[in-house]
């Protein structure tokens, strides 16, 4: 979360009004119309939401949380700066490319073509 997040999150609980708490935290804006639009905005992140509700990440990860961390592994880019196998990035990748499948945001034939290569490639 950014420090402005952060301001919009500390003046959101004083004011309960995200207008607001959008103003406190970005000063620039001049329009209240403005301000509250972006504030609803922000009270909609994922992020935003868990800082309001005075947690951390839940115990379960949600959808967003998971396609990150499958992209990061598919990238290389371990979570805890260890080195990433390249069996273990072609693993995410092929679930990343699952996942995508399953909610119906891929084109099937291509995701098929996808499929079929990472079973080669293993």
């Amino acid at each position: 979360m950014t420090e402005q997040q952060e301001r919009f999150v500390r003046a959101y609980r004083e004011t309960g009004d995200a207008a607001q708490a959008y103003i406190a935290a970005y000063p620039r804006i001049k329009h209240i119309d403005a301000a509250r639009r972006m504030g609803e905005r922000l009270l909609k992140k994922p992020e935003i939401e868990r800082a309001l509700r005075g947690a951390g990440p839940g115990p379960v990860a949600d959808e967003r949380e998971i396609m990150e961390f499958y992209s990061a592994v598919m990238r290389g880019q371990s979570p805890d700066d260890g080195p990433i196998k390249l069996s273990e990035r072609i693993a995410a990748a092929d679930k990343l490319t699952r996942l995508i499948a399953s909610d119906g945001r891929g084109d099937t034939g291509q995701l098929e073509e996808i499929l079929e290569a990472v079973d080669e490639v293993e």
